[in-house]
């Protein structure tokens, strides 16, 4: 479903974090498009499944023709893209696959990841979350 706003989009993005099913983890540890469970990363959540491909992995958002990213809000450029996936890259280290799944890692990535996408000029015009009250 194609995000109507860049509220829409955010909103999923700080409540996937909160979930813990970002960062997208593929089976060697590295952020993914798509993970081998399901998941997506926040450029990853913008490419609809007939526009994803494996060979996309390991590359930069800006190496996939932007017309991909169908469910991106209206308005969003691939340097939006790009940096959005920046700074979840650069919040998301290589991990052991175990150490993923522990919760209680989780919170610190995603408060790390929630401020530094809160200081993008792309979210600067949405109602953003300060800080995580709770988190599973």
């Amino acid at each position: 479903m194609k995000f109507q706003s860049k509220q829409a989009y955010y909103d999923e993005v700080v409540l996937r974090y909160m979930e813990g099913t970002l960062p997208s983890i593929n089976e060697k540890g590295y952020c993914s498009y798509r993970s081998p469970t399901g998941n997506s990363c926040v450029a990853g959540m913008l490419l609809p499944d007939k526009n994803y491909y494996p060979y996309m992995e390991g590359k930069t958002a800006d190496s996939v023709p932007l017309e991909k990213f169908e469910l991106a809000p209206d308005g969003t450029t691939m340097n939006d893209i790009k940096r959005l996936q920046q700074v979840h890259d650069r919040n998301s280290p290589t991990v052991d696959l175990d150490f993923i799944d522990n919760c209680t890692c989780s919170a610190d990535f995603a408060q790390g990841a929630i401020t530094d996408m809160n200081n993008l000029p792309y979210f600067k015009d949405v109602s953003q979350i300060k800080g995580l009250r709770y988190f599973p």
